[in-house]
């Protein structure tokens, strides 16, 4: 925290220009992690409910061999593993996004910062040591 009160003491600018950084950060972290939590309860549920019938399959194994359940019961529990997999990928493209934007905005407001100290040394704004 005392680095950012010397820093903005010393040239306010490019301060103020790098703590952009932080903010626009947070909101994009913020929205992503909202949309994954969604996902992530979607994903639960649709685990529970696998879960739920491979429990009752093993409990009541006799019986389903005897009826010759086994094909449609497991075409049942695919499906539910189907879905997960989609919500999943859909997990994938949303951390992608989010790392790819986190990234994005900090090498942005990095090279911006440099841009503009570059540019105020040379209007001699600012001194160079």
């Amino acid at each position: 925290m005392s680095s950012f009160v010397v820093a903005f003491v010393t040239q306010w600018k490019l301060t103020l220009i790098a703590s952009v950084i932080v903010p626009s950060t947070l909101l994009v972290v913020g929205i992503c992690s909202t949309i994954e939590a969604q996902l992530e309860s979607k994903l639960l549920q649709v685990l529970a409910q696998a879960g739920s019938l491979a429990e009752s399959i093993l409990s009541s194994v006799r019986t389903v061999h005897a009826f010759g359940l086994r094909p449609r019961l497991v075409r049942n529990f695919d499906n539910y593993l189907q879905n997960a997999q989609g919500i999943g990928n859909k997990k994938s493209a949303l951390f992608g996004v989010l790392f790819s934007a986190e990234y994005s905005i900090t090498y942005a407001g990095t090279a911006l910062t440099f841009w503009q100290g570059i540019r105020m040394i040379a209007n001699h704004e600012v001194l160079a040591r």
